[in-house]
């Protein structure tokens, strides 16, 4: 028996906890006769926030009302909380807040109540704002600023930090934007990702920079999409700037580093019509050391969906975390290797639970043997 099977009891008898504030809800009153039929929950590192929405059916009650009791706990901007697994065995997979609420009654005298939640980037959407992040050096410094000045207590804890970031000498600002905004554009002009996991807030590296220890069990996989996609990334990127103490001389630097994740080779060595290179003319650039970051962002931002992997589990597990790197073993070359998790999806019915994990590579080994271990699997 696998781990995970070991875990989870088999997969057997999916289960889900829903928390709403502090307050559970009880879902399984037989004399409401109230059930959840769907949860969804999708999640990303990208700069959308993550999402889950949750359907709930009853009937209307022996008073004669059409509107469940628990209806007045799910109010808009209340916290919500979902863990799924099986039985008794649950682990989070989405802390957010209320954003809608819909009710549809029928002539059947069926109530179906969708909630819909987004993740922590949605209390920092509303509010617009014009002023000087005083005392940022850094982009990730301003995203600190904005998080201990605006959100202290929000986040069940944070992660930021970016390498090799250099000190400007601009001041930065937070113009006419929300703090959601100026967040995904710190996050863009540093090459990073930003995301919420589970209420923890990430401002972190674009590559993790380590192996993973985790590994997908071939026979929790029912299907394996894989896209090698070389088109727009180049061979070099370079950064030009006015010096603005000498005008009639340039700042320029160029991405001087190749990141590696996964195995196999790299866009360039793949193909020998990636030799071209771009220039990128970046007037607030006022050093060398900024030029260089500038061009490896970029760089970076071109390699990042290189290649790209979707897993379809024939068991959902709640065990996906955003950010790792797991690796896929024993299946076969080009699928084989170490992956970066950049999306999860978890769809639960009643008695039904499904996972599909999308993650990314930088590398790609075109020189593998047949897929025998698939075939394998499913007996072709």
């Amino acid at each position: 028996m696998s781990s995970l099977s070991r875990t989870y009891n088999g997969f057997l008898d999916p289960e889900a906890k829903i928390l709403v504030g502090e307050r559970e809800l009880n879902l399984n009153s037989g004399k409401k006769s109230m059930q959840v039929s769907n949860i969804h929950v999708e999640k990303s590192v990208g700069l959308e926030a993550s999402t889950c929405m949750v359907k709930i059916k009853t009937q209307k009650i022996a008073s004669g009302s059409y509107i469940p009791d628990f209806l007045g706990d799910l109010k808009a901007g209340a916290k919500i909380e979902i863990s799924l697994g099986y039985s008794g065995t649950l682990k989070k997979v989405f802390v957010g807040y209320i954003s809608s609420i819909d009710l549809e009654m029928d002539s059947l005298d069926d109530v179906t109540i969708t909630v819909r939640g987004m993740d922590g980037k949605m209390l920092m959407m509303p509010n617009l704002k014009n002023e000087l992040i005083k005392g940022a050096k850094t982009y990730s410094g301003a995203v600190d600023s904005i998080l201990k000045k605006s959100y202290t207590g929000k986040f069940s804890g944070h992660k930021i930090k970016i390498s090799g970031e250099p000190k400007l000498s601009v001041p930065i600002y937070q113009s006419s934007e929300s703090d959601y905004a100026f967040v995904c554009r710190m996050a863009s002009l540093a090459g990073a990702l930003f995301f919420i996991e589970n209420g923890k807030f990430y401002f972190v590296d674009m590559y993790p920079g380590k192996s993973g220890n985790k590994i997908f069990e071939k026979n929790n996989i029912s299907k394996i999409n894989l896209s090698v996609n070389l088109w727009g990334i180049p061979k070099k990127v370079e950064t030009v700037s006015q010096d603005r103490k000498h005008y009639k001389q340039t700042i320029t630097g160029a991405s001087s580093k190749s990141y590696d994740l996964g195995s196999g080779k790299s866009a360039s060595s793949l193909s020998k019509n990636i030799d071209g290179k771009i220039t990128l003319i970046d007037g607030s650039i006022a050093s060398a050391k900024e030029a260089e970051f500038a061009s490896q962002v970029e760089q970076d931002r071109r390699n990042f969906n290189m290649v790209t992997t979707k897993i379809e589990c024939i068991h959902g597990a709640p065990d996906y975390e955003l950010g790792s790197v797991w690796k896929i073993d024993k299946v076969g070359k080009p699928v084989d290797g170490e992956r970066m998790i950049n999306c999860v999806v978890h769809d639960m019915t009643r008695d039904k639970y499904r996972t599909t994990v999308y993650l990314n590579s930088t590398r790609y080994d075109p020189q593998g043997g047949v897929l025998g271990g698939l075939g394998g699997m499913f007996g072709f």
